[in-house]
């Protein structure tokens, strides 16, 4: 869709969702790296095995958002359009062509299609920054301890930090990693009035707004007031907490109402879990009861290429708009080992030096209708759009 035919789009639909990290609510990047780098080491060092941990040191440098993590070969690798892997790290060790090509079917990484498993783990949103940080230090420490004889297998990675992942962000009473941003939500979050005033342009201009989200209550909430605002509520007509996306757009799980805190905070409906078509339900039953089957559009902002926009656009009618904060450095080499997110400069084929597409610019194009930096940009072009419009 080009940019014409998206205003256009944009202008006629009336539903317009928001994920929360990384779209509603901007991180301060290397705080929470670090933050994210912490947690899962302070978890991990109680493991047999795995004392060593406590002297690994963040490093945001050795990845980058849109790695992706192998955990059988214990390998951090960067993809082509083709699934070609550009750049390869074992732990901190940078693999040669030689070693990649040796390693994987013809220097390809064929069986990789961007979601997270027991195999893999895409680094895709800038959360990645400190989970890859900490796999590269995970990694080496596996090395050390293979070479004194004990029986370590890099294909227990994942579970190693999957459990450390699920002890932070699943429960709020749970773990280092709420009680953390709870303290000190400034550190970490980046307060936004052009967010706010967005989302009052939106309702002015007769759209209906709600948010989709996996994160749980709690930290929704906490992390609404200080961005938004505390009265964050009054923009929302349902704000679905812990929805398990992709599942969301995928299956079709049952919503659970999901309590205010208390009777004074009932001006939106607050749902747990779900599923898109439920949604579009009741979000048409809310604002137009007496029409509710009447066809209407729906627009979804998202980070996470994979789980908000290729699932949404795979499984529905939505319209997308991508979040992509890489956009404002396209035509950068951003970062000095993995290069740019959009294209891969290295090649396993000397000859080769035209850039390539990397495999989140192909899911990039191919899934999104709209892409922008962040929601406040988007106000920007929105703004500028509403003027040329009158």
């Amino acid at each position: 869709m080009n940019k014409v035919n998206f205003w256009k789009q944009f202008q006629e639909t009336r539903f317009i969702g928001f994920d929360l990290d990384n779209t509603l609510i901007q991180y301060k990047i290397q705080n929470l790296a670090k933050l994210l780098f912490e947690c899962i080491q302070n978890y991990l060092v109680k493991e047999p095995n795995l004392s060593n941990l406590k002297e690994c040191v963040f490093n945001p440098k050795i990845c980058a958002k849109g790695n992706i993590i192998d955990f059988e070969k214990g390998n951090i690798l960067k993809l082509d359009e083709e699934n070609k892997i550009t750049i390869a790290f074992h732990g901190s060790k940078r693999l040669s062509n030689q070693d990649i090509m040796k390693q994987y079917d013809n220097g390809f990484l064929k069986s990789f299609t961007g979601k997270r498993d027991e195999k893999f783990l895409p680094l895709a949103t800038e959360f990645g920054i400190g989970l890859g940080s900490f796999v590269a230090s995970l990694i080496d420490l596996f090395d050390q301890e293979i070479k004194k004889g004990n029986d370590l297998k890099y294909s227990s990675l994942a579970n190693h930090l999957y459990s450390a992942m699920d002890r932070n962000f699943v429960e709020w009473e749970n773990g280092q990693y709420f009680r953390t941003i709870e303290a000190n939500p400034t550190k970490y979050v980046i307060p936004s009035p052009k967010t706010r005033l967005l989302l009052e342009k939106l309702i002015e201009n007769k759209k209906e707004l709600f948010v989709v989200t996996n994160s749980i209550p709690e930290y929704t909430r906490l992390l609404l007031d200080v961005c938004i605002g505390k009265d964050w509520r009054k923009f929302f007509k349902i704000i679905v907490y812990s929805s398990s996306k992709p599942r969301f757009f995928n299956l079709d799980n049952p919503f659970e109402i999901c309590l205010p805190e208390n009777e004074d905070k009932k001006s939106i409906v607050e749902f747990l879990h779900g599923n898109f078509k439920q949604l579009e339900n009741e979000l048409k039953k809310l604002t137009n009861p007496k029409n509710e089957n009447e066809n209407e559009k729906f627009c979804y902002f998202g980070d996470h290429l994979i789980s908000d926009i290729q699932a949404c656009k795979l499984n529905s009618n939505w319209i997308t708009t991508g979040i992509i904060s890489e956009l404002n450095k396209i035509n950068s080499n951003e970062h000095e080992i993995w290069g740019n997110f959009f294209y891969c400069k290295e090649s396993l084929e000397e000859s080769k030096t035209e850039d390539k597409k990397s495999f989140w610019k192909l899911i990039s194009d191919k899934y999104c209708d709209y892409v922008t930096s962040s929601l406040e940009d988007f106000y920007n072009e929105y703004q500028e759009f509403l003027n040329k419009k009158n």
